[in-house]
């Protein structure tokens, strides 16, 4: 008896470890590329991962950044930012954390910005682990992006800009259709 409580026991720790993570269906992936082939979509970010320097840490520090919040990642929940596919042009909002190295004359955009027709459009699709590469240059007046865009089969995605006058930084959120207008 003893034994046999022994084993159901050791049966049910093996079950409960089991990963409760589902992979993604081929229908999701594909209904995830027809999204993305058809540029009709936007991204909506719920992190911000900054490059962590010290001082954003001291920001972070003097407690600026909020419940929650730490210099390497910034909860953007509530706060308006998108980036849209719409045909051959993209627009984007989103908040910056971190350092601008290269600042004009009373500045008033503090977010990244930018809308227009992207150069070096790139889009590849991997079917193996489910996510498609989109990568894009896009300027807007003085300052140029790198936009390097990963989406996965569920929708999450996971964006890299890199800027001409600003620190790296990392936004990792949703896509999801763009609404009617």
């Amino acid at each position: 008896m003893k034994n046999l409580a022994f084993l159901s026991l050791f049966i049910m720790c093996l079950i409960s470890c089991k990963s409760s993570k589902t992979a993604v269906t081929p229908e999701q992936f594909q209904a995830t590329n027809s999204l993305v082939a058809e540029k009709q979509f936007e991204f909506i970010a719920d992190w911000a991962f900054p490059l962590n320097t010290n001082s954003l840490n001291q920001i972070a520090n003097s407690g600026l950044l909020g419940i929650g919040n730490s210099s390497g990642r910034v909860n953007l929940i509530g706060n308006p930012n998108f980036i849209r596919f719409k045909n051959d042009s993209i627009s984007g909002y989103l908040p910056f954390f971190g350092e601008r190295q290269i600042s004009s004359f009373n500045s008033t955009d503090t977010g990244i910005s930018f809308s227009g027709i992207p150069v070096d459009y790139e889009e590849v699709v991997n079917q193996e682990n489910n996510s498609i590469k989109i990568r894009f240059n896009i300027a807007e007046r003085t300052e140029a992006y790198q936009v390097f865009m990963t989406i996965f089969g569920n929708r999450s995605a996971r964006i890299s800009i890199n800027s001409s006058q600003r620190n790296a930084i990392r936004y990792d959120g949703t896509i999801k259709e763009m609404d009617q207008e």
